[in-house]
């Protein structure tokens, strides 16, 4: 999809490049990497993008002039202790048209125009370049002329540009005395605040709850009564809601939903459920909903003496669900001795929304989605988009349906939505209309990050709203979860230099150190891709075995299984993963790496099978991996079926180029598949690691034809070193005490 919008490009090449070429190639091979990796690093730094490659020249495009300006003036610095080649370069903001990942009009021809007129190394700009940075301090612009462009029918006025060597380094000065401002103000509103609020609670007259240590509960999964498999939504709904409402009492700890989830039918006894839990009390409840009638069975057991206190029956409508959920929260305390404060009494008979229709078929949509986040099955995201469709049409106000609506159409679209700037629109309306109707529900702000992360790509603006969250609900795992999956995302897929896995651990550690949330297991997940990401294998395999063991069904997780025995090239261990997730589902991830695993064992005909069921699905089943061909080319080439080999080669490399943002590693393979040495080094050579590639680069099948190219060789031992250094920062960070280990979950 093209969009129009107002951009500063950049454009710069090698002066005498071709001359280089004839005279020594190897040597003009050297510059043009140096050079690409130079432009690369600075476009990251300043917010840029390279838009594309011209031979020895690059576009790039910016946000602001002033990043665009900065970039450049970084570039220069970087390429001026060269002695091998200079470069010129020009810049001019201008409306401009993206269209897939290409740039076009007016703007890009001027500053392609300019930049050619530049001397070796000098900046050059046009007149609205200038506009935009002429009264910044440390930025220099000398007229040199006014210019007439082929094609541009009016003259240009032309700038030198010369930047002052300390500017960048007095611009995060700048920052950072900026944000210490912001907190010294944001303290002082706090201060205001807690003012406030201590003198609201002055006037609280009723009792405040006691303290004692033994007002620890948890609540057992309910039972469905009756067959009616579809009715579990509602029994997963009233246990979630008591544990909501029981968790509005000040001084009563509740464990969360997914410290019991392993308890759904347990073997046993009441004591020793307790005894692991750690809590004085249990809830154990069932439920059914029949049409327009409801019933609920509750009782609560003091564990010590293995004997209920108080138990309960529900006979009532559906129209009265808000009621006997808040009564069941208020009579369990009362049954444990506690007295209840006034606003803790109205937090707990707050309802979401006057309407039962509207609740009921939020429920049916949020279970579907966590069936979507557990088994990854396109008709359960389905259903929970309807269902949540039909919510708002009953009430167009809840927060929670909207919310979850717009996370849903994020799921589901993920692949496309930043291309889809009509389907932007309406999830940000979605979200943005759900903060307004409540801007103190944490969910809301953790949506709008995954809208900026997922929709924009815009990083900043994610981690901002995610933060907010947390700080809205600071003991609220979920929230943790979502942001260290930001960083996880952006640092191994967007190669986010802001974005480190030196974050995700330290916020991971904060996360642990909460009440296991509804994405425990998922938390735990993220550590061990996280631990795997920084070549730690055996902590990565850790956590993700602990992950399993709340979630052994989880078959992105059994992925991640697959790859740890992968990179510790036990295959058989990755068959068994590979087996055992497509016993869970036939389809999907676990195909393609049943495929992988027999083809790593040489069991070629296997692997063909498994390769050709998986890519025989339509295509959204398989789109998001397709770059796996080359796996699928490399079976067949040994099966000696060279002409589909070729063409899935062919397939894999059209993905590759249009959808990856890092594609250095998959084209490498894709050339050494191909028979083209020097382009296959050439790619492996601008390759960063992510996510444990670099212990698995020296046993990836398709660089066999590489194994005796000095290149080849230097690259392993880079990434050798990167291997090194992570473990290194990992040791020092666990002796700093500041990343998670097992021995905490025990605590």
């Amino acid at each position: 999809m093209s969009s129009r919008q107002l951009a500063a490009i950049m454009f710069t090449d090698i002066i005498g490049y071709t001359a280089l070429m004839s005279s020594d190639q190897e040597k003009a091979m050297n510059a043009l990497r140096e050079n690409r990796r130079i432009h690369k690093e600075c476009a990251r730094k300043y917010k840029g993008r390279v838009v594309k490659e011209m031979g020895d020249g690059q576009m790039l495009s910016f946000n602001t002039v002033f990043e665009a300006v900065l970039c450049a003036g970084a570039i220069i610095e970087s390429v001026s202790d060269l002695q091998d080649y200079k470069l010129k370069l020009g810049i001019h903001l201008g409306e401009v048209t993206f269209d897939n990942n290409d740039v076009f009009g007016d703007g890009v021809n001027l500053a392609a125009r300019i930049h050619e007129d530049a001397d070796p190394n000098q900046i050059l700009i046009s007149e609205a370049v200038y506009q935009n940075i002429r009264n910044q301090a440390g930025i220099t612009a000398d007229l040199i002329g006014s210019r007439q462009y082929k094609n541009i029918h009016q003259p240009v006025k032309v700038y030198s540009v010369a930047l002052a060597p300390d500017l960048a380094s007095r611009i995060e000065g700048q920052e950072k005395k900026g944000m210490a401002g912001k907190w010294r103000i944001l303290l002082g509103v706090l201060l205001l605040i807690l003012v406030g609020i201590a003198g609201l609670k002055f006037f609280d007259t009723w009792a405040v709850s006691s303290p004692e240590s033994g007002h620890t509960i948890a609540v057992l999964p309910f039972k469905l009564i009756g067959d009616d498999h579809e009715g579990q939504y509602f029994a997963d709904g009233v246990m979630t809601a008591l544990i909501g409402n029981l968790n509005k009492i000040n001084n009563l700890e509740v464990r969360s939903r997914t410290s019991v989830e392993q308890f759904v039918n347990p073997e046993e006894t009441v004591r020793e459920i307790a005894k692991e839990l750690g809590v004085k009390y249990l809830i154990e409840g069932s439920a059914q909903k029949y049409q327009d009638d409801i019933r609920i069975a509750v009782q609560l057991i003091d564990a010590e003496k293995d004997k209920p206190i108080w138990d309960e029956q529900y006979d009532r409508e559906y129209a009265d669900i808000f009621n006997v959920q808040s009564e069941i929260a208020l009579r369990i305390s009362e049954a444990m001795g506690m007295v209840i404060t006034q606003g803790e009494r109205r937090n707990i008979e707050e309802t979401p929304t006057e309407s039962k229709e509207a609740w009921d078929l939020f429920l049916k949509g949020q279970y579907y989605q966590r069936r979507y986040a557990n088994f990854n099955e396109l008709p359960d995201i389905d259903f929970a988009i309807d269902f949540y469709l039909r919510s708002l049409e009953n009430d167009p106000f809840l927060a929670q349906s909207l919310s979850l609506l717009a996370l849903a159409l994020l799921d589901k679209h993920w692949l496309t939505v930043q291309d889809d700037e009509s389907l932007q629109d309406s999830i940000f309306h979605l979200i943005s209309k759900a903060v307004k109707l409540d801007p103190d529900l944490d969910l809301s702000y953790r949506v709008l990050g995954a809208y900026y992360f997922k929709g924009k790509k815009d990083t900043s603006q994610a981690v901002k709203y995610y933060r907010q969250a947390i700080h809205l609900d600071p003991n609220n795992q979920d929230n943790y979860t979502d942001l260290i999956w930001l960083y996880i995302s952006a640092a191994s897929i967007f190669k986010d230099q802001q974005m480190t896995f030196d974050s995700v651990l330290i916020y991971a550690k904060k996360g642990l150190e909460q009440e296991p949330g509804d994405r425990y297991a998922l938390l735990l997940r993220g550590v061990g891709v996280a631990y795997f990401c920084l070549s730690e294998v055996e902590r990565a395999e850790d956590f993700i075995d602990k992950s399993l063991e709340i979630e052994p069904d989880n078959i992105l997780t059994l992925t991640d299984k697959f790859h740890v025995k992968l990179l510790n090239n036990d295959y058989r261990g990755m068959l068994e993963a590979a087996m055992e997730n497509t016993r869970i589902r036939d389809e999907g991830f676990g195909l393609i790496d049943l495929a992988k695993a027999y083809m790593l064992l040489e069991d070629y005909q296997n692997a063909e099978r498994h390769f050709a069921t998986f890519y025989a699905q339509p295509e959204d089943k398989h789109a998001p991996i397709n770059f796996e061909r080359t796996g699928y080319a490399y079976t067949l080439r040994k099966l000696g079926r060279e002409q589909e080999a070729e063409e899935q080669i062919k397939l894999a490399e059209d993905w590759i180029r249009k959808w990856m943002d890092e594609q250095d590693y998959d084209l490498a393979k894709v050339y050494a598949f191909l028979g083209e040495r020097e382009m296959a080094l050439e790619h492996l050579e601008q390759f960063e690691p992510f996510y444990g590639l670099e212990l698995w680069i020296d046993d990836d099948p398709l660089f066999d034809i590489l194994r005796t190219e000095p290149r080849f060789l230097q690259v392993l031992r880079d990434c050798e070193a990167i291997a090194t250094s992570n473990g290194n920062q990992v040791t020092q960070r666990l002796n700093e005490g500041v990343y998670p280990t097992l021995t905490m979950l025990n605590q």
